[in-house]
């Protein structure tokens, strides 16, 4: 069985996620975040609603990479009814890859990396962390104190 993904990149590193959960892929002119801003970094306006824009290099507390904020993209995923917008550096190309090559992450990991990234892809040399919008859901949602 084959499973579509969205790569993109993430202060110099590729992540995934599964096309299905993404809604939309949005130009943005959005600025890195400095130190630990990784939320109030704008918004989108969604079905008449405010989405805050959340910067994933900022939540994974490596801003020291930077990218030309002219090529950073906002991915729209819904998560429990309501949607978040995740600010990355770059987008890659669409992949289709084999369910086998899909894994759990290993167990040393535990805690919010497990809840954002419960999934790896191994693939050509190349380990790319899988996203899971929930678990990225869950500690923002812990982080607004919400």
């Amino acid at each position: 069985m084959m499973q579509r993904l969205v790569l993109f990149q993430v202060s110099g590193r590729r992540f995934g996620l599964d096309m299905a959960l993404a809604k939309s892929i949005e130009a943005t002119n959005v600025p890195q975040a400095k130190g630990s801003d990784w939320r109030n970094r704008g918004t989108l306006v969604v079905d008449g609603e405010k989405v805050p824009i959340y910067d994933l290099a900022a939540i994974m507390d490596d801003t020291t990479f930077t990218h030309d904020a002219r090529n950073r993209k906002v991915i729209l995923v819904k998560v429990q009814g309501r949607y978040l917008a995740l600010l990355v550096d770059r987008m890659d190309r669409p992949v289709e890859v084999d369910n086998d090559l899909v894994e759990p992450l290993p167990p040393i990991f535990r805690g919010p990396p497990r809840d954002c990234f419960p999934k790896v892809l191994r693939r050509e040399d190349e380990l790319i962390l899988i996203l899971s919008p929930e678990g990225l859901g869950r500690i923002a949602k812990h982080r607004e104190g919400v």
